[in-house]
């Protein structure tokens, strides 16, 4: 995305690699029905990309107890660090910090692209 001709995303990208944490973003995608067997449904597929990013608690004011927990946390990766330009989505994991953390809440874009914060569970 270029926001006023400037691919704001990448010089963010470019000034932020190697000085974040390393991520794996994996993507989940589910199986559907066999054609062979239309009760059948097929295995999900995984797809694993690297990526760069870092994580932070949510404040006392953001909790909720309902959809944001107490042991949920906020991600966030640079968008041009994620590898193949993959979009996170609900359901996929991100694994940071030695933690695997499903992405429970819809990831937030900052307006230039550059960011994606996600809900981790």
């Amino acid at each position: 995305m270029n926001l006023f001709d400037t691919d704001i995303a990448g010089l963010v990208g470019d000034a932020m690699k190697g000085n974040l944490l390393p991520a794996v973003l994996t993507k989940v995608v589910s199986g559907g029905r066999d054609p062979a067997n239309r009760t059948k449904m097929l295995d999900a597929t995984e797809t694993a990309y690297g990526a760069e990013g870092f994580i932070e608690s949510y404040t006392d004011l953001e909790l909720n107890g309902t959809s944001i927990k107490r042991r949920d946390r906020k991600i966030t990766l640079m968008a041009a660090l994620i590898e193949g330009g993959q979009i996170p989505m609900i359901g996929d994991t991100i694994f940071i910090e030695e933690e695997t953390w499903e992405i429970a809440g819809v990831p937030a874009r900052d307006p230039a692209g550059a960011t994606f914060v996600c809900q981790g569970r």
